[in-house]
């Protein structure tokens, strides 16, 4: 019954690949290249099966908004230092900053100094502790139904994980040495937002981080971190 509480989407990735290079057209030129012998990718080949479900009852304060959740069946992250600048760039390119005013706030002739940094950083503050402002009156007026409902709960599970990094020496080519491996097995998200706090439940069933930085044919401190037993191991 619950079901048909909500609408739902879902999403389905086969053999989907995400590269970053410094222009599009050598990163193209990359996309049929094998992952051995492909820089540019930082995830490749990988399978994903996504839902969501949006809450169509809006007094239905005991279920969530949004309620999403995905499988995946091996995630393999390579990422180099400029690539994760690159990111960071598109991130803070593509998203937009809607901040809105509160209405009880005095704004006007605040933007007359728009272009000025030092007034726009005082414009920035002053808009933030009226987003504030607002937001409190919002909670202050909410119930205790409406105040526990989950607003967004996320649960994703990865059953192989692998994290790559890498220090970029060519930014033209992509080329890099790697710096350290994480691989885990059995990842479990849980995530839960709701007005005023968040939830947030993380189990990994497995842990190791191996360094390639020393370069030195002892395995001693190959294995920086891990959650097998060494002992057992060398048994």
């Amino acid at each position: 019954l619950r079901r048909l509480m909500f609408d739902r989407f879902q999403l389905h990735l086969n053999d989907t690949q995400f590269l970053i290079g410094p222009d599009i057209r050598s990163t193209i030129s990359n996309l049929h290249l094998n992952e051995r012998d492909n820089s540019f990718t930082v995830l490749d080949r990988i399978e994903l099966d996504f839902t969501v479900d949006v809450l169509i009852l809006p007094k239905a304060l005991n279920l969530p908004k949004i309620r999403t959740s995905g499988k995946l069946p091996r995630l393999r992250l390579s990422l180099n230092d400029y690539q994760y600048k690159i990111i960071m760039e598109l991130i803070d390119k593509c998203i937009p900053n809607f901040e809105p005013f509160d209405g009880d706030e005095d704004t006007e002739g605040e933007f007359s100094y728009f272009g000025e940094n030092n007034n726009y950083q005082d414009l920035e503050r002053k808009n933030d502790v009226a987003v504030l402002r607002q937001t409190l009156k919002k909670l202050e007026k909410m119930s205790e139904s409406e105040l526990s409902q989950r607003i967004f709960e996320l649960k994703f599970e990865v059953e192989s994980v692998q994290l790559s990094l890498f220090k970029c020496i060519d930014g033209a080519t992509m080329e890099s040495s790697k710096l350290v491996d994480l691989v885990g097995d059995k990842l479990y998200l849980k995530f839960a937002k709701m007005a005023k706090e968040m939830d947030v439940d993380l189990a990994l069933h497995s842990l190791n981080l191996d360094d390639f930085i020393e370069q030195s044919n002892s395995d001693e401190f190959k294995r920086l971190i891990t959650s097998s037993d060494v002992a057992a191991d060398e048994e």
